[in-house]
């Protein structure tokens, strides 16, 4: 069958695999038709696909289809989403629309009494123009494996409430890019995002950058705000925040439960409203247990907490990874991979995590003399 870019594309998400082939039959010649069995796989569909309409059978609800549907009109605000109900209850059918469904219908027997649900969905209008804002911001965390879509869902659910958030993960797995990708999705989107590595600054200094100075709270100091003045309605990122030393860890949890901040010299508390995301790569319960990190900043911090799974667990997502670092790379032309390469690529542990990937790819295009990367072009280093 030929696929027409024209063609209307339709999500259907239903555990039902006898009733999606009838539809894909039935319809083969009028709409490109997609097909989830869970949730997972659906929202993979979803952050992958300009979907024009989505119908979704309540039988695929292993968990909360408010959280759902709340999702998908999040990424896609102006697509029809249809929910297909086993009995019509109009209180259930109300709630369901306030909650982003278009429309409840009970689920048809035959593929063929669909016609009249999208005959009332599109009537007397084209198709709406779809917001790719929110799916852009959520692609950036490149993959499809299940590992991933889980993060993106989380990332999604994160992002709409204020509690803090803690990322962990393995140096380079991408938590930094989670952050901005949680600010970036929020209501908070419009204010400032402020990033700061804890371990990148020195100790001495690390209280002024956050807090701010007073003019005269130490020799030759000049006033300035901290991080926190800055960001003020927007998002602070805390990178390596196990770094922090534990003086600073109690002025950061002050700051927290009080929602002010007092310059480094002053006495005048300031209002803040920042919603915090921290990150580390160490274990910080090991960190409390040995005395390296104060329990109660961590009972602050962790509210909503999110592990970004190291490049070796999501493995299935290697291939795409190097191909986005191959063809973004600005020596790259119309190179590619062998199938030896691929497989090289695969089979590596990959310690430094995707930063490392992102530096081999890069590192073969300088090895290899023709256009195809072949597997002797690939060199981890040791």
């Amino acid at each position: 069958m030929t696929i027409h870019s024209s063609m209307k594309k339709v999500l259907i998400v239903d555990r039902n695999t006898d009733f999606i082939h009838k539809v894909k039959a039935y319809y083969k010649n009028e709409f490109q038709i997609f097909s989830a069995v869970d949730i997972s796989s659906a929202m993979g569909r979803i952050f992958d696909t300009d979907m024009d309409l989505i119908l979704i059978s309540t039988n695929v609800i292993e968990t909360n289809i408010f959280r759902f549907l709340l999702q998908i009109t999040k990424l896609l605000p102006d697509v029809p989403v249809v929910v297909m109900v086993k009995e019509f209850e109009t209180e259930t059918s109300k709630k369901l629309k306030s909650f982003g469904a278009t429309i409840c219908i009970v689920e048809p027997e035959y593929p063929r009494t669909l016609k009249d649900t999208f005959a009332l969905v599109y009537k007397n209008k084209e198709l709406p123009q779809k917001s790719q804002e929110q799916r852009n911001y959520l692609n950036r965390m490149i993959g499809t494996s299940r590992a991933i879509v889980n993060i993106k869902q989380s990332m999604l659910n994160y992002s709409q409430g204020d509690a803090p958030v803690l990322l962990l993960g393995e140096s380079g797995t991408g938590k930094d890019l989670a952050a901005q990708c949680i600010h970036n999705l929020s209501p908070r989107k419009q204010y400032r995002y402020t990033a700061l590595n804890c371990s990148a600054i020195p100790h001495e200094l690390i209280e002024s950058e956050l807090f701010g100075v007073e003019k005269g709270a130490f020799t030759g100091a000049t006033a300035f705000p901290g991080k926190f003045e800055l960001t003020n309605q927007g998002t602070i990122f805390l990178d390596e925040i196990s770094e922090m030393q534990l003086g600073s860890q109690v002025k950061l949890l002050r700051i927290l439960e009080g929602e002010t901040v007092t310059r480094l010299g002053g006495q005048r508390e300031i209002p803040i409203d920042c919603r915090l995301i921290t990150a580390t790569n160490k274990n910080l319960k090991k960190e409390t247990a040995q005395g390296h990190f104060r329990m109660d900043l961590l009972y602050r911090i962790n509210t909503l907490f999110m592990e970004i799974p190291p490049l070796r667990k999501r493995k299935e997502d290697i291939e795409i990874l190097a191909e986005y670092f191959l063809h973004s790379s600005k020596k790259a032309e119309e190179h590619s991979f062998s199938i030896n390469a691929v497989e090289k690529l695969c089979q590596y542990d990959w310690p430094g995590n995707i930063r490392e990937l992102r530096n081999v790819i890069e590192r073969s295009l300088y090895s290899c003399t023709g256009s195809i990367i072949r597997s002797s072009d690939i060199d981890f280093f040791s």
